[in-house]
């Protein structure tokens, strides 16, 4: 993501480990595991994990209310 995320409106539609990382000021590492653990809806395609907008919203709703 390289511009600043001040909506979910703003975020891609599928976001990588990345992304993620940036949006919830978490590691990298903490996003892979909680995909791994099934706490991130995600989908892993070869060793990558995509995270769709939609699933991420779902389980962290409040993430971006924050002024």
């Amino acid at each position: 993501m390289s511009k600043i995320i001040r909506s979910w409106d703003d975020c891609p539609v599928v976001m990588s480990v990345n992304d993620v990382s940036i949006l919830l000021d978490i590691s990298k590492r903490t996003v892979r595991r909680l995909c791994a653990q099934g706490d991130i809806p995600a989908n892993k395609i070869g060793k990558d994990w995509r995270i769709e907008k939609e699933a991420l919203k779902g389980k962290f709703p409040h993430t971006l209310s924050r002024e």
